[in-house]
């Protein structure tokens, strides 16, 4: 049995947000199938007006009459998102394949509304570059993405609440050139809380894919994709709903974040490997627990005694003198089913974080490169991380055609071993002191608690109850795919 790994630096949060959606499914037959778009309040025809399934490249636009085409769309059911310029994002339920006909309401902007949101001059200037990173990511391939139209994005920093907001009155027109898609964003929120480290987006998306007659650069784009796909969120989850997660490279592990001054019982001050017939020195161990209670002693000598000729399940001793709870305890483990060794940690559970296990064992943590580590604060949190892979599928309820439910305490960690880290990733990373890639990991968990649904595509609802951090909050839109993808 490993020790446990600790994570010493925590992250930026970000929600992760896709709208819901009901499994995809090629399209068939091309139907007469129509729609048509108005005002909610005049009944006049709304030219422009976009209708889509969200995060995918199914779409049509209005022509003149507020009229729209979906024969393209895969068969119902689905839910289609409407938006155009001054009205509010509609999601509708799509059940079967006659005519639809959809109302939209205007936006109405209150003085109240206005006067929260009113615009910096200079928001661009100021923060462009972060937003983007945020928003878009900085890797390699978001260093491909160009906003076309950044000239309709606003920004506002509210010093009372040490929080960055930024909305857009029409939608965003994103070029990739690495994955070969063209995207449109319609940005229904953007608040960055510096306080909490909690980063939160949601919109609606289209995809539409780029051509080229270049046969090298579709080859590319085929490429990128295949390399934005694995790994990712919607690759873990589809597998997840399949239940081939470690068949494609996926480890689970239980993760447990706890405040810091909580370190020292979930981390061993340090730890020891005995011999399971050195009686000698297992006693003397035992002996050096307490050397003021002679009858604990035998007793304690005994209990562990037997425990080597019988015992299955870690025990625990603690002296005397510990406390009820105790502050400190020893836990012996027999790590594998030979039974040849024992191991021996010892807890002291008044460490109150990693800085004073190490000024305790006179150790000063450096990085590869001989850099001091930057250590959680007394009163900050640290992560522990369960060494021992599980099946994913322990998590996964309520099987049923097309979705199944997703749901699990605390922390995941999740581990993709079949692509390296990207060194833009590890030089964000500040503090870490890692310098050479090693799998991909990330760390998921739930911001209600109630579990998401998760359907075959790998799509989820709610769209905001998953949180991201890590390498999976590193990958944002210049690896997002359509939900339509296949590799």
């Amino acid at each position: 049995m490993s020790n446990p790994i600790i994570l010493l630096q925590k992250r930026w949060q970000v929600l992760c947000c896709l709208c819901f959606l009901l499994p995809l499914m090629p399209a068939f037959g091309q139907e007469a199938r129509k729609g048509r778009v108005t005002d909610g309040t005049t009944g006049e025809p709304i030219a422009g007006a976009s209708v889509f399934i969200n995060n995918t490249t199914y779409m049509g636009l209005c022509d003149v009459d507020g009229n729209f085409d979906w024969s393209a769309f895969p068969p119902p059911p689905f839910e289609v998102t409407v938006t155009a310029v001054g009205y509010q994002a509609t999601v509708l339920p799509v059940a079967g394949t006659g005519p639809l006909a959809i109302k939209l309401r205007a936006k109405a902007v209150g003085l109240a509304e206005v006067t929260v949101l009113s615009a910096e001059n200079d928001g661009w200037r100021k923060y462009g570059k972060e937003f983007t990173d945020d928003f878009i990511g900085y890797s390699p391939f978001a260093a491909r993405c160009t906003i076309r139209n950044k000239e309709v994005l606003q920004f506002r920093y509210s010093q009372q609440d040490n929080t960055l907001t930024v909305w857009a009155d029409k939608p965003l027109l994103i070029q990739n050139e690495a994955t070969g898609y063209q995207i449109t964003y319609w940005l229904e929120d953007y608040t960055k809380n510096y306080t909490t480290r909690r980063l939160f987006f949601k919109g609606y998306t289209q995809f539409a894919a780029l051509t080229s007659p270049k046969e090298r650069k579709q080859e590319t784009w085929q490429k990128n994709r295949q390399t934005a796909y694995r790994g990712s969120l919607n690759h873990f989850l589809r597998s997840l709903y399949s239940g081939t997660t470690a068949d494609e490279g996926f480890g689970v592990r239980k993760l447990k974040r706890v405040p810091a001054s909580e370190y020292g019982k979930y981390v061993p001050l340090w730890s020891d490997t005995i011999a399971l017939q050195d009686s000698l020195r297992l006693k003397m161990l035992v002996q050096q627990i307490d050397t003021t209670d002679p009858v604990w002693t035998a007793e304690a000598w005994r209990v562990v005694r037997l425990w080597c000729d019988t015992g299955v399940t870690p025990i625990r001793l603690a002296p005397p003198a510990a406390g009820n709870p105790p502050e400190q305890e020893y836990l012996f483990v027999k790590p594998d089913t030979s039974r040849k060794d024992i191991l021996v940690r010892y807890f002291d559970h008044n460490r109150l974080s990693p800085a004073d296990s190490l000024m305790m064992a006179r150790i000063r943590p450096l990085n590869a490169e001989g850099k001091p580590v930057r250590l959680p604060p007394r009163n900050g949190a640290v992560d522990i991380l369960d060494p021992r892979l599980i099946n994913a599928a322990t998590f996964v309820s309520d099987r049923m055609a097309g979705r199944i439910r997703f749901h699990f305490p605390d922390y995941l960690m999740i581990t993709y071993i079949g692509e390296r880290e990207e060194q833009a990733y590890l030089d964000r990373r500040i503090g870490s002191g890692k310098t050479t890639p090693g799998a991909q990991g990330s760390v998921i968990s739930l911001a209600t608690g109630n579990g998401i649904t998760i359907f075959p595509d790998g799509n989820f609802a709610p769209a905001y109850d998953l949180m991201l951090e890590e390498y999976w909050a590193y990958e944002k839109l210049d690896k997002l795919l359509p939900l339509d993808y296949r590799p």
